[in-house]
C-alpha cells in the first residue's frame, strides 16, 4: 500500500479571503485603471499593459468567505501528521508577515505563507511539482479562484502518480483523479477524472442574467435541457412566419450530457442568447438567412457554418457575456457558495 503524505494549498484573495486591494494597470500614457483580483484572474493581458501590485504589499479591509474557510479550518485541525497545509499566493514577498498574522488572528494556528511575486498561473503549477517530486507529496489539494491557475495546476499533476483534486472557484469546477499504483479505489485507480460542479440550476441563473443584460423578450422564451446530435452543445429553434416576417418564439436547448467543462456550458449559452439578441436586433434574418440584409448559403460542413457573420459575432461577443456573468457571481460571492468541496 502506498503511504500517503498529503498536501493542501489554498490560494489567499478572492478563495480564502475578500479584501479591498486592486491592481493598477496602466495602458498608456495618462491611461490606467484599476482591477479587483478576481477581474485580473481573467484578464488577457495586451500589448503595453503595464501593471501596478503595490497595494497588496498589506492586507486592505480583509473579510473571510466562509465556506472555504470552514473547508480550511477542518484540515488545518486534522492534525500535521504527514500533512502539509499552506497557503500559496501571487503576492510578493511584504505581504508574507501580513498574511501570517492574519491566519494566526483568525484561525489561531500557524502555517507556511508562500508568497510567489508573480501572477504566472504556472508559477503555483511548479512549487506543487516541485513537492512532488522532490517531497514526495502524492495527495494533493488546491484550490483557487483563478481559472487559468486551476488549469495550470491540472495539466502539470494530472499524469504524474498521485492523487489529486483541483478546484476552480470561479466557475466552479473540480479536477479529480488518482494515479496512485496501489490505490485501493478501484473507481479512480489510473484514471483522471473532470466533474463539472455547474448544473441545471445554475446554468438557469446565467440564462437569467444573460436575458437582463442584452434586455432579451423573455416572455417569447423557453430554455430546455435534452440530447442534441453529434458534437453540438446548443441550439435555439426558431417559430414565426415567413411572410411577413416575423419570429414568435424562440426555445433554447443544451444538451445535458456534455463532456465539456461548465464554463464552456455557459459560454455554449451566452452564444445561444447572443443569437437571440441578433435576431431581436434585425441584424441576422434566420428565414432568408441574412445579415445586414445580405443573404448567404446555408451549409452543412461546421467549418463553413463557423465562417458566417452571425456565427463570428456571436463568439466574440459570448466570451465577454461569459467574462460578465462571471464577475456577476463573483461579486456577489456565488462561487464559493455554489460549489461542494
Amino acid at each position: 500500500m502506498t503511504n500517503i503524505k498529503k498536501l493542501r494549498v489554498f490560494d489567499f484573495d478572492d478563495t480564502l479571503f475578500h479584501t479591498t486591494a486592486k491592481v493598477l494597470l496602466k495602458r498608456g500614457p495618462g491611461e490606467f485603471t484599476y482591477l479587483t483580483p478576481a477581474e485580473y484572474a481573467v484578464y488577457d493581458p495586451k500589448p503595453g499593459d503595464e501593471f501596478d501590485f503595490s497595494q497588496f504589499d498589506q492586507i486592505i479591509n480583509p473579510s473571510l468567505i466562509k465556506p472555504v474557510a470552514k473547508r480550511f479550518y477542518k484540515i488545518v485541525n486534522a492534525g500535521l501528521k504527514d500533512r502539509l497545509t499552506v497557503i500559496l499566493t501571487a503576492r510578493g514577498p511584504k505581504a508574507n508577515s501580513h498574511i501570517k498574522n492574519i491566519i494566526h488572528k483568525i484561525f489561531k494556528i500557524d502555517l507556511p505563507v508562500i508568497t510567489l511575486g508573480t501572477g504566472s498561473p504556472q508559477a503555483k503549477a511548479d512549487w506543487i511539482v516541485d513537492k512532488i517530486k522532490n517531497e514526495g507529496f502524492n495527495d494533493i489539494f488546491f484550490i483557487d479562484d483563478s481559472p487559468k491557475n486551476g488549469d495550470a495546476v491540472y495539466r502539470s499533476i494530472k499524469d504524474l502518480p498521485v492523487k489529486y483534486k483541483v478546484v476552480d472557484l470561479s466557475t466552479p469546477r473540480k479536477y479529480e483523479g488518482n494515479n496512485l499504483v496501489n490505490s485501493s479505489s478501484s473507481l479512480y485507480e489510473n484514471s483522471q477524472i473532470i466533474k463539472n460542479v455547474v448544473d441545471k440550476e445554475r446554468l438557469k441563473k446565467a440564462y437569467k442574467f444573460f436575458a437582463n443584460f442584452l434586455n432579451l423578450p423573455t416572455g417569447k422564451i423557453k430554455l430546455e435541457f435534452g440530447s442534441l446530435d453529434g458534437k453540438v452543445q446548443g441550439k435555439v429553434d426558431v417559430k414565426g412566419k415567413s411572410k411577413p416576417y416575423k419570429v414568435d418564439s424562440y426555445k433554447i436547448i443544451m444538451r445535458t450530457n456534455s463532456p465539456h467543462s461548465s464554463d464552456d456550458q455557459i459560454k455554449t449559452l451566452a452564444h445561444e442568447c447572443w443569437h437571440i439578441k441578433q435576431v431581436e436586433d434585425g441584424r441576422y434574418n434566420i428565414v432568408d438567412n441574412s445579415w445586414d440584409g445580405k443573404v448567404y448559403p446555408k451549409y452543412d460542413d461546421e467549418e463553413k457554418e463557423r465562417s458566417l457573420p452571425w456565427e463570428i459575432d456571436a463568439r466574440l461577443n459570448a466570451d465577454d457575456l461569459y467574462k460578465e456573468f462571471n464577475r456577476y457571481m463573483r461579486d456577489k460571492g456565488a462561487s464559493s457558495k455554489i460549489i461542494k468541496i
